[in-house]
């Protein structure tokens, strides 16, 4: 039998509510006790965990994935990899790849390769509109029945505010999510930093918080 004894560790357990400094026991592969302070007889592989958080594996809820189309940069085992790597056992990339992921089968070909390759579960966000484009929207049931858990145009708003009732009202249907880049383009203008002392500063153009609030009011109301 396999054990591997976690000490001193900042043991932070959501579902039970738990934030202390604890003991961590694993016995093949499964947690076998969590207490205050647990002493094994030799033979027992033993990490300090001191200064660290010991907790169930995080959620990246928003990341980027260069896979299809930017290999070069980064490919789904490399991502996946630095992803557990960093204490992440889940990630949900966004569709902004090349070609974009507006159809099923490029949602498959993603969890494919995951299942092959992957090193963490890969929860795909599919595209709104085809190629991030804001004119045509994508079909959101092929893209949930190929396994997608939501839709995005991450980094692009989508303006056309009948489209976008639309696509609210197809995803409602579906009980999917949309997830939403609040910015008015017309606000942020060329502001690449947020708008304040700093950009002033600097002398570089600023982003005015209204660009979010706007957009925000726009798609609440």
């Amino acid at each position: 039998m396999s054990k591997l004894l976690i000490k001193n560790g900042r043991y932070i357990n959501p579902i039970t509510n738990t934030d202390d400094i604890l003991d961590v026991l694993i016995e093949n592969d499964r947690i076998a006790d969590v207490s205050k302070e647990i002493n094994l007889s030799n033979g027992v592989k033993v990490i300090n965990a001191k200064n660290c958080w010991v907790t169930p594996g995080l959620i990246d809820i928003h990341c980027h994935l260069r896979d299809p189309g930017y290999p070069e940069k980064e490919t789904i085992e490399t991502g996946t990899r630095a992803a557990s790597a960093g204490g992440f056992t889940s990630i949900c990339p966004m569709a902004n790849t090349n070609p974009v992921i507006d159809a099923g089968a490029l949602v498959e070909y993603v969890n494919k390769t995951n299942q092959k390759y992957g090193f963490v579960n890969i929860f795909q966000i599919a595209a709104v509109t085809k190629g991030l484009n804001g004119t045509e929207l994508t079909s959101q049931d092929e893209l949930k029945n190929a396994g997608a858990i939501a839709f995005s145009d991450d980094g692009k708003p989508i303006e056309n505010l009948k489209l976008y009732r639309h696509a609210l009202e197809y995803a409602k249907m579906l009980d999917m999510t949309i997830i939403s880049h609040a910015e008015d383009t017309h606000l942020k203008s060329d502001g690449v930093i947020h708008e304040g002392e700093l950009s002033l500063k600097l002398g570089i153009p600023g982003i005015p918080s209204s660009s979010e609030e706007a957009a925000m009011a726009r798609e609440i109301a």
